[in-house]
């Protein structure tokens, strides 16, 4: 195996009550004292 150095970064999907809205999670912080919302 290749290391690079490089942290491998997971992100994944969690429902929420709305039925028309994902939540992203990942394993580490992206963006410290931040969060980002998507809309279309």
């Amino acid at each position: 195996m290749i290391k690079t150095g490089n942290p491998v970064i997971s992100i994944y999907t969690e429902m929420t009550p709305n039925p028309e809205t994902m939540k992203f999670v990942a394993n580490k912080l992206l963006y410290p004292g931040k969060s980002i919302d998507f809309s279309e």
